[in-house]
């Protein structure tokens, strides 16, 4: 069902184009405003999309996961084209900018657990799963490096405009990569179990699924971990930019 060799091209181009997309868009607000605050209130909206991540799921389940994922994917794609066209033509408009970033944060919410929820359901052999999931683990680590060293590189060549020109091209090789992936998959609507009565309304869900996480050990823990780390990653992440526009080079 899964074309498991395309889909590795799918994971390892849109990785890529996600990490290259990360960094721009802070050294550009950066260098753009000079402001760290912005760049701090950016990447808040950022967080804030994932953490309302939890209302996105009842409707995620209500769709084709296929159809989820392929959308999600091309709506990004298409926002990072209008995204260079901003850093290009539009006067460097940041609220512009700021705004899009948060729908392609958006998209990324809606895509992720379709994109998990097909690997589930079209790959039942638990081996098979655990084979690919290491492969798609290794693709991750190496693409996140090596994504974070093109993206410097390109900053120091490219203008930004460019450099969001070639993330987004990648993005549009990934929707390729995607379709074809997943074109044996048939685009059914996930079906939805007996237990589904009790939690036949939206805001039903939504609580079901905190209540879930408050029952299960490891995700309890888990979640006020993720919430502790959350502060300091964006520290990270507003502080590096600062730092490399004072040492005059994006490459650092």
């Amino acid at each position: 069902m899964l074309e498991k060799k395309t889909y590795l091209l799918f994971r390892a181009t849109m990785l890529l184009s996600n990490s290259i997309f990360g960094m721009i868009i802070i050294w550009w607000l950066q260098t753009q405003t000079g402001k760290s605050s912005l760049v701090g209130l950016t990447n808040a909206i950022f967080s804030i999309t994932a953490a309302l991540s939890i209302f996105y799921g009842p409707i995620i389940d209500k769709h084709s996961f296929k159809r989820t994922s392929q959308t999600s994917l091309l709506v990004q794609t298409i926002l990072l084209f209008l995204l260079t066209a901003v850093m290009f033509r539009l006067n460097h408009n940041i609220v512009l900018t700021i705004l899009i970033s948060a729908v392609l944060s958006i998209c990324d919410e809606f895509f992720s657990p379709a994109d998990r929820a097909i690997l589930k359901e079209s790959v039942p052999s638990k081996k098979d799963l655990n084979n690919l999931i290491s492969k798609l683990s290794m693709i991750d680590q190496v693409v996140n490096i090596a994504g974070t060293a093109l993206s410097g590189v390109l900053l120091s060549l490219l203008i930004a405009g460019q450099s969001m020109l070639v993330c987004s091209c990648l993005s549009l090789i990934s929707v390729f990569f995607l379709y074809v992936a997943l074109r044996k998959i048939p685009s059914t609507k996930p079906q939805a179990k007996d237990t589904d009565n009790e939690t036949n309304n939206y805001r039903a869900k939504v609580f079901s699924g905190l209540k879930y996480i408050r029952q299960n050990r490891f995700l309890k823990y888990y979640f006020w971990s993720s919430i502790c780390y959350s502060f300091v990653s964006p520290a990270v992440i507003i502080l590096l930019p600062k730092l490399a526009e004072k040492l005059g080079s994006a490459g650092l």
